[in-house]
């Protein structure tokens, strides 16, 4: 047996029955089979996984947003939508959500409500002295 084979088929080890059949006189067959097995076993374990990672973030209490997540389509993304979304990710990559909860509405008539990135682009000015006063920030 190749030493490549033989690199499958101690990875399969945990099944016993195809193990024992490596003796079979088609072995190209038996060690395909192994190599099934094997990658059965590693959609399984990223299946638990995730399983797994999708409790711990339900039990964190984001089940709202998982649901949101759910309700989303892509029939219905609007350029509006789009750029509150990106604002909202965007600010709280460097902020806590809280923090941002409570700033939000501010940022959102600086920048027209996400009317379009046409309006706020011909504001550019406005838009960023206007959030930069949000921040509280002197360099304006």
């Amino acid at each position: 047996m190749r030493s490549d084979a033989r690199q499958v088929v101690t990875a399969a080890t945990y099944d016993e029955k195809l193990y024992s059949q490596v003796n079979e006189p088609n072995q190209k067959s038996v060690v395909f089979r192994l190599e099934k097995t094997h990658e059965l076993q590693e959609k399984s374990n990223l299946v638990d996984g995730y399983k797994r990672c999708k409790q711990i973030v339900l039990d964190a209490g984001f089940r709202k947003e998982i649901d949101w997540q759910d309700s989303v389509s892509v029939e219905r993304l609007t350029e509006s939508s789009l750029l509150q979304e990106h604002a909202w990710v965007t600010l709280s990559s460097g902020m806590k959500a809280r923090v941002i909860e409570g700033l939000f509405r501010q940022f959102s008539e600086v920048f027209f409500d996400w009317r379009s990135a046409e309006v706020i682009a011909e504001n550019e000015e406005l838009c960023r002295v206007s959030a930069l006063k949000i921040f509280g920030s002197r360099n304006m």
